[in-house]
């Protein structure tokens, strides 16, 4: 079966029940309907408001002429991640979406301060569940996935910055994978492949 949808690169998958999700270039999120011959069932656009299974184009704004900001990321979707009953997705805007896949509701956005690329999930030594982001700039994150105690979901804990540290990379962290014990892997556009160990619990 060919899914035709997406007018540029696809640039993450990830699974969640029947549905497949799809992130692109293109600034969209898909989602493909497995018991109904991998149709296309809903689109996450910039425009979206709503949530995916409901969706509504957003009208101008009367007084600026300019659309409502809907739910969508508005530059391109790098990665997705399925987390539970829940998908996350980030993009060249800045920021990481959480996705409710019961009903396509995005639950939160998180800004990043700068485009991300790439993420990956991974555990601190209290085993807490971690979100770790790799952007444009070669800068790494770290952000807790739920709340715990005071400290509320996707907060930011740590990040790993070359130009600061003088350790890690220049230019875009094109990817990440989780390993054992509390290990992550990284590999940029510098041409670098990095091994990390997470050896801290981040006051959580």
């Amino acid at each position: 079966k060919e899914c035709c949808g997406h007018a540029g690169d696809i640039t993450g998958l990830a699974m969640s029940k029947n549905m497949l999700w799809s992130c692109s270039t293109d600034g969209t999120i898909r989602l493909w309907d497995s018991s109904a011959n991998w149709e296309c069932k809903y689109l996450i656009a910039e425009n979206t408001k709503g949530s995916a299974t409901n969706p509504a184009q957003v009208p101008p704004a009367p007084q600026s002429g300019q659309p409502e900001k809907g739910v969508g990321h508005s530059k391109a979707v790098t990665a997705l991640v399925s987390f539970g009953e829940f998908i996350l997705s980030s993009s060249l805007d800045g920021t990481v979406k959480v996705w409710n896949t019961a009903n396509g509701e995005c639950t939160l956005t998180t800004k990043c301060g700068g485009g991300v690329v790439s993420m990956a999930l991974s555990k601190d030594t209290k085993g807490h569940d971690l979100l770790i982001l790799g952007s444009e700039d070669g800068t790494i994150m770290i952000r807790n996935v739920l709340p715990i105690g005071n400290t509320p979901a996707m907060h930011f804990l740590s990040s790993i910055e070359n130009r600061r540290m003088h350790c890690g990379h220049v230019g875009a962290v094109k990817s990440i994978v989780t390993g054992p014990n509390n290990t992550f892997y990284t590999a940029g556009a510098d041409g670098k492949l990095m091994v990390w160990e997470l050896t801290g619990d981040f006051n959580l």
